[in-house]
């Protein structure tokens, strides 16, 4: 009996002591912002974690230096840097199961999120070089869909291996170096490689030698603006052939030139970039982290793990939320997530909106946000028609982003979207559209939002003879095309309207008449254009039953007139259909005397 007693307090001896580490390790995690992005850790040595950071900073600079981003353009990254594998292996656990009764494979680093909401969660002991170049690799995919485009997979294939084999040292940093590998496959298989752009992806070590011919131009670093605008163009519609000509000033045949001369020239030179990665050192500080703050992020990682459990997620996102201020946009974030993943559209609408009223700086949302109300616009009422107050916001959140990504079409193609429903119109909007438009003058719905702008701000004629010039283009989509068409029947029904007012104040109302009669109802009109043209409707009736009234009288049947008349003097008309009433209550004969 002694002996159980014994056993059973060195048991609850021992859960009290695991109950209060566990606590310790929770209460101990700390985070360190960095601007751009945050580490969440549990790692009791702060050196090493301050150590890591710095590391993993100097590359998070030489990366974005190469691929020319700017901090402001870079999607927020929340980073889990775990003190053991088996923490780790607690993160991934749920969703680490074996297959076929073998263990799945051994996993140092983990990114998902990317273009979301970035996440890249690791081990501080898994300190091997295969754990280093996926830590690497992991955060320029994290970069790279911060740009603003959707990169091909080449692309991003190609810069991984470059980025990978990059040296960082002193005031250079060095790319470009030979890969002994890729020069032997490419060897082998010179004359039978072709740079393909429709094809879904590229030999990984045709992409490596396609990303580095274009960002390596005459031995310098050329960077990755024509791939950026060659993926823009691309974007757009345009085909992907052409795209890339423009983009990137070679011809795909000139390119699969290029790459053959350099397979057969073997000249694969280093080339080194001027940087200063170094001097911008950044001071990194631990502070406490919230159980809150640590819990949300757990959930925001799980539950954008493939085959994770979502409803234990959504428990994750709740227990979370409630340690966490309530003007705290994270919880809607992750909901969105949440809502996304098991599609829920509803809540997901709800989430995301929740997100943007909270301020959320995650560019990819507010994005999302302003495409969701288009689209929205678009679905509910058969046009582009968005409720004014959304579409001001709206336009408000794009200039935001277009800020940021000033090179990028898509705010400005955006914005160019809801220019018929900001009234009345903004000349900051204008002059968005009108910079995007200088770089890229043959796109048609930078063009539509041009001429949407300026019937806005009141100049309908101008409008007009902008929009007769207008032709779909070869490349354009339904969409734009629908949008060509739609915008073509709003400013031929303003000016038929401006026709049926202007014919209605003379007193022409068989003009009018005919005027209206042109007007495609059923094309989807703006709301105020509608209440127009519904006035316009009911005016012309009214004159039809003042002809009717008329025609009565002529017809000896005044009991007929009279009841029309009678209805008509109880309508608010206009001065000259008045005058006609009063005209057909004269010729109608009095009430006789009682």
């Amino acid at each position: 009996m002694k002996l159980l007693i014994f056993r059973l307090a060195l048991a609850a001896l021992f859960l009290t002591g695991w109950a209060l580490r566990s606590a310790a390790a929770e209460s101990a995690v700390r985070q360190i912002d960095m601007g751009v992005y945050t580490v969440l850790t549990n790692v009791r040595s702060e050196r090493k974690v301050v150590s890591w950071v710095e590391k993993f900073d100097l590359q998070r600079r030489a990366a974005q230096q190469l691929i020319g981003l700017g901090d402001e353009q870079v999607l927020p990254l929340t980073v889990l840097l775990v003190e053991k594998d088996r923490d780790f292996d607690e993160l991934l656990s749920p969703t680490r199961r074996p297959v076929m009764g073998y263990a799945p494979e051994r996993l140092w680093v983990q990114s998902v999120g990317l273009g979301r909401q970035p996440m890249i969660a690791l081990s501080l002991a898994a300190g091997s070089s295969d754990a280093e170049a996926k830590v690497r690799g992991a955060l320029a995919m994290w970069l790279l869909s911060s740009a603003g485009v959707a990169y091909d997979h080449w692309v991003v294939q190609g810069f991984l291996h470059l980025f990978g084999e990059a040296a960082i040292r002193g005031g250079w940093i060095t790319v470009g170096q030979r890969n002994e590998h890729n020069v032997g496959v490419l060897k082998n298989y010179a004359d039978d490689f072709d740079f393909n752009l429709e094809r879904a992806s590229l030999p990984p070590a045709l992409a490596w030698l396609a990303v580095r011919t274009l960002a390596i131009r005459d031995g310098k670093w050329n960077g990755f603006a024509g791939i950026t605008r060659y993926q823009e163009l691309a974007a757009t519609g345009m085909p992907k052939e052409r795209a890339f000509a423009e983009g990137t000033g070679l011809s795909v045949s000139a390119m699969n030139a290029a790459l053959r001369r350099e397979v057969r020239d073997n000249s694969y030179g280093v080339v080194r970039v001027t940087s200063d990665v170094r001097k911008q050192h950044a001071a990194v500080a631990a502070h406490p982290a919230t159980t809150g703050l640590w819990d949300l992020n757990r959930a925001r990682f799980f539950v954008q793990l493939s085959g994770a459990d979502r409803d234990e997620a959504l428990r994750m996102i709740d227990l979370a939320a409630q340690e966490l201020p309530p003007d705290d946009p994270g919880p809607s974030e992750v909901r969105w997530l949440y809502a996304l993943l098991t599609q829920q559209p509803g809540l997901a609408a709800e989430s995301l909106t929740k997100a943007i009223d909270l301020g959320t700086k995650n560019h990819a949302m507010r994005l999302q946000w302003c495409m969701d109300v288009i689209n929205e616009g678009i679905r509910s009422s058969g046009g582009i028609i968005i409720p004014g107050k959304q579409a001001v916001r709206a336009a408000d959140l794009l200039a935001g982003v277009a800020r940021v990504y000033p090179e990028s079409l898509q705010a400005p193609r955006l914005m160019a979207s809801l220019m018929p429903s900001v009234n009345p119109a903004r000349e900051a909007d204008r002059r968005l559209i009108e910079k995007a438009r200088e770089r890229h003058p043959d796109d048609t719905v930078l063009r539509l939002g041009l001429i949407a702008w300026r019937w806005r701000h009141g100049d309908l004629t101008g409008a007009s003879e902008q929009m007769e010039a207008m032709k779909p283009g070869p490349d354009d989509t339904a969409y734009v095309q629908s949008y060509l068409n739609w915008l073509r029947a709003q400013l031929d029904a303003e000016e038929r309207l401006l026709a049926v007012e202007d014919a209605v104040s003379r007193g022409e109302f068989m003009e009018a008449g005919a005027a209206f009669n042109g007007i495609q109802a059923q094309n989807p009109l703006m709301p105020a254009t509608m209440e127009r043209y519904r006035n316009a409707k009911r005016v012309i009736q009214y004159y039809n039953l003042t002809v009717r009234a008329r025609k009565f009288i002529d017809e000896s049947q005044p009991a007929l007139a009279e009841a029309l008349v009678v209805d008509l003097e109880k309508v608010d008309l206009p001065p000259a259909l008045r005058s006609r009433v009063e005209a057909l209550r004269k010729r109608l004969p009095r009430p006789s005397e009682p």
